[in-house]
C-alpha cells in the first residue's frame, strides 16, 4: 500500500502543477478536483484519515465553487463559512496527533482562497497550504507528496509573480 500511495502522489504532482498554470478559474477548479481525488486515495492508503477527510471536503467545495462560476454567480459568504465549519467539525473526529490539525487549518485557508475572485490572493493561500502540507506529508509517510509540496510552493510563487507582473502591466497601459 505504501508504494501505491507514493505512485498516486506522482499523479497529484502532475495535476496540481497544471492547475496553477490555468488561466481560467473553472479550469483550475476542475484540475484541483482531480488532484484532490488522488490525494484522498493516497491518504486512505496511508491511514491518514485527517488528510482524506480534508480532501473529500475540498472536492465538494471545489465543485460548488465551479458551479457558482459556471452560473456566473459569486461565491456566497455563507458557503465559505459552512465549509470552514464542516472542515473543523469533521477534522476533529480524525485527530490522531499534532499533525492531524494541519489538514483542518489548510481546509480553512484554502476555502478562503478559492472563495475570492483574486487570483493572486488564491496563490498566496495555496502557497501557505503547500508549506503546511510538507509537514503533514512527512508526518504520515507521504514522502513523494512532501517533496512535491515543496515544488508546488515554488510553482505557486512563480505563478504569483507572473500574475503580479501582468497586473502591473495592465495598469500601466492607457
Amino acid at each position: 500500500m505504501f508504494w501505491i500511495a507514493q505512485a498516486l502522489a506522482v499523479g497529484v504532482c502532475i495535476m496540481t502543477s497544471l492547475s496553477y498554470l490555468a488561466k481560467q478559474k473553472k479550469t483550475y477548479l476542475m484540475e484541483q478536483v482531480a488532484a484532490n481525488s488522488l490525494y484522498c486515495a493516497q491518504y486512505i492508503l496511508l491511514g491518514a484519515y485527517a488528510g482524506a477527510i480534508s480532501n473529500v471536503l475540498t472536492i465538494v467545495k471545489l465543485i460548488v465553487c465551479y458551479f457558482n462560476e459556471k452560473k456566473g454567480k459569486g461565491n456566497p459568504t455563507w458557503q465559505a463559512l459552512l465549509f470552514c465549519g464542516l472542515s473543523i467539525v469533521l477534522g476533529v473526529f480524525a485527530i490522531e496527533g499534532w499533525y492531524s490539525v494541519i489538514p483542518i487549518v489548510n481546509a480553512v485557508i484554502f476555502t478562503l482562497g478559492i472563495w475570492q475572485d483574486n487570483p493572486i490572493f488564491l496563490r498566496v493561500m495555496a502557497g501557505i497550504c503547500s508549506l503546511l502540507w510538507i509537514v503533514f506529508n512527512f508526518a504520515v509517510g507521504a514522502y513523494v507528496a512532501a517533496a512535491y509540496s515543496a515544488v508546488e510552493f515554488i510553482v505557486v510563487v512563480v505563478t504569483m509573480v507572473k500574475l503580479i507582473r501582468q497586473s502591473k502591466t495592465q495598469k500601466q497601459e492607457p
